[in-house]
């Protein structure tokens, strides 16, 4: 409630206190595929093109089946701890290089976490032994064992 300023009693006129007002804006962007860009630390904006390792996007129209947006596809498949198994993963969405390939994403990884997926994907929602879930496997889709912390990122 908004009110003007009062009077007190010897006819001076109060200052009402200040309003906080609290506004919650939601911006709902509808996407319908995503492009990834794999860029070294301390590189600015202008630079990235030139210094990204990988560069690559999916043109599938996929986050149609999620509603629109990444927002909607972790709804569906949560980021938390004991959401699910290790062969209990979101989805893993093909991808198409701009700038890199399968054997450059490889390379990126040691030998061991290399064996356990396959390049040429971005995956969602991968959970470890552990049974902590990842956010997204950049460029991945695991296959075999369960140590996605160790090529995923961003998990509970």
């Amino acid at each position: 409630m908004v009110t003007g300023p009062t009077e007190t009693p010897l006819g001076q006129q109060r200052v009402p206190p200040r309003m906080i007002l609290r506004i919650q804006v939601t911006i709902i962007i509808i996407a319908e595929d995503i492009s990834v860009w794999h860029v070294p630390n301390n590189f600015t904006m202008e630079n990235w093109k030139l210094a990204g390792i990988l560069r690559y996007h999916t043109e599938n129209h996929f986050l149609r089946l999620y509603g629109g947006n990444l927002y909607q596809l972790f709804k569906q498949h949560p980021v938390r701890y004991n959401t699910g198994s290790c062969n209990n993963r979101g989805p893993a969405i093909p991808i198409v290089y701009d700038h890199g390939n399968k054997e450059s994403t490889r390379n990126l990884y040691g030998p061991n976490p290399g064996a356990e997926f396959d390049p040429g994907f971005i995956t969602f929602r991968a959970i470890n032994y552990e049974l902590a879930a990842m956010a997204i496997c950049s460029g991945v889709k695991p296959v075999k064992g369960c140590n996605t912390e160790h090529y995923c990122i961003g998990g509970a």
